[in-house]
């Protein structure tokens, strides 16, 4: 799970000594600030995937749509697809899950694809596909492309990561940010 932040070597170095196997680096940080980490060979960092912006343990769901007394019963989250609309017209997806927490993820999909290379350069223990959203065939395809890319790169082949984007554009329902990964947040 991401939500726990890493970011900084302090803290990822201190979480390991307490026999943490591995973390998942902030999606805040940006590649420079991810490079100044002396070893990442526990660090996972995330290349694709929708990221959660919003937790929350109230769902805004249950509150507004139900009528009855127990709206979780009724499980109204799992009717129909729900956004919430910024003031610039971007539609963030709202999901929930079993215990009724509800997350609000960012209004485009992370995709590093063309940025393996930088990543793999880095050495992290994993990259991470967060599939929040993605389901049976669309998953399969993801891990797919990724897994193909990767393979060339480490058998020194020359990917088509350009095609390699298109084929997940035609996967998402969203379209693509690099994240924090260029203009970071910190």
């Amino acid at each position: 799970d991401y939500t726990f932040n890493f970011f900084n070597p302090y803290a990822l170095r201190y979480i390991i000594e307490k026999n943490v196997k591995r973390v998942c680096l902030s999606p805040e940080l940006n590649l420079k600030q991810i490079a100044k980490f002396p070893d990442l060979s526990k660090a996972e960092l995330i290349v694709h995937g929708d990221l959660v912006v919003m937790t929350s343990e109230y769902c805004m769901l249950s509150g507004v749509l139900s009528e009855g007394e127990k709206p979780c019963r009724e499980r109204i989250c799992r009717r129909d697809n729900y956004y919430i609309q910024d003031d610039k017209g971007f539609s963030f997806p709202i999901v929930t899950d079993a215990n009724c927490r509800f997350y609000v993820l960012n209004s485009r999909t992370l995709c590093m694809i063309e940025d393996l290379y930088k990543l793999i350069k880095l050495k992290p223990y994993a990259l991470r596909i967060e599939a929040h959203r993605l389901r049976g065939e669309e998953l399969t395809k993801t891990i797919t492309i990724y897994r193909q890319a990767l393979d060339q790169i480490n058998n020194n082949l020359k990917p088509e990561l350009l095609e390699y984007k298109k084929q997940l554009g035609n996967i998402s329902s969203s379209s693509f940010t690099k994240g924090h990964y260029y203009r970071g947040v910190l």
